[in-house]
């Protein structure tokens, strides 16, 4: 009988560390499965699920295909349903249900450095990543959030995704710099080096979504105590996503955090 199978998609796919972080969680808890890659473009993951051979119990999704997932999913998880997005799908007797792990895995990311209330939040970008971190920044405790992004229009259709948030739009250029002194935490969901020449006048929390190259030009401008980044989410999203694909209990979730941050740092 063929081991069971996991894998990310998107495109591109060849940068990432999903491969490596799943199959050393596989091997610290002795588990035999297997994870790979999929480059699957947009408007591709109807068909490539509907052909997934049956050992494929779950994916990991990455962009573009976040939305397209949500659309496919037979059932949805309260953060997918908040969020509008998901980043994982698994199998299931109706068809593939889909989760939103960054959510949860943001949380934890951001209380492993300390950070655990928030009020005032600023965000650099207004796509799904954004949607996904605004949640989690609500869910401890952000109150107000103001939007950095290069269109009202993507603005606008934040806004709408999540109607019940309070947020304003400023227009983000590439040498913006940030005057708010009550500002708690500062998220980048920009692509590439696009934060680069961006400042902020306050000292707040940093949660940069970016992992290579790191550190980036904006994480060198905080405090490190308190910068969280892309790394980071990483790591946390993806043990839960491979308690949802595997169903398997995770005992010491402290120490596989440290031997995934091992294998990637190689």
């Amino acid at each position: 009988m063929s081991i069971n199978k996991a894998a990310v998609v998107g495109k591109p796919i060849g940068h990432s560390l999903s491969p490596v972080i799943h199959n050393r969680a596989y091997e610290v808890l002795g588990l035999d499965w297997h994870y790979g890659r999929f480059e699957v473009g947009e408007g591709e993951l109807g068909s490539f699920l509907k052909n997934a051979p049956d050992e494929y119990r779950g994916f990991s999704v990455t962009m573009p295909l976040k939305g397209e997932a949500f659309a496919l999913s037979a059932e949805l998880d309260e953060y997918a349903v908040k969020s509008g997005a998901v980043n994982t799908l698994v199998r299931s007797g109706s068809g593939w249900n889909g989760f939103n792990t960054d959510v949860p895995g943001a949380v934890s990311a951001m209380q492993e450095r300390g950070i655990t209330a928030l009020q005032q939040v600023a965000v650099l970008g207004a796509g799904a990543t954004a949607r996904s971190l605004m949640v989690a920044a609500a869910q401890l405790g952000a109150k107000h959030f103001d939007v950095w992004a290069r269109r009202r229009a993507g603005f606008e259709e934040l806004q709408n995704s999540l109607p019940d948030f309070d947020m304003s739009f400023h227009q983000l250029e590439s040498d913006t710099v940030i005057d708010q002194d009550a500002l708690d935490l500062l998220i980048n969901t920009l692509p590439g080096n696009a934060a680069d020449g961006i400042s902020v006048s306050s000292t707040p929390a940093l949660f940069d979504v970016t992992y290579a190259p790191w550190p980036t030009k904006l994480s060198a401008k905080f405090d490190s105590s308190a910068v969280v980044s892309g790394k980071d989410l990483l790591v946390h999203q993806a043990i839960r996503q491979l308690q949802l694909m595997t169903q398997v209990e995770i005992q010491d979730e402290n120490q596989l955090l440290r031997e995934i941050r091992l294998a990637i740092s190689n």
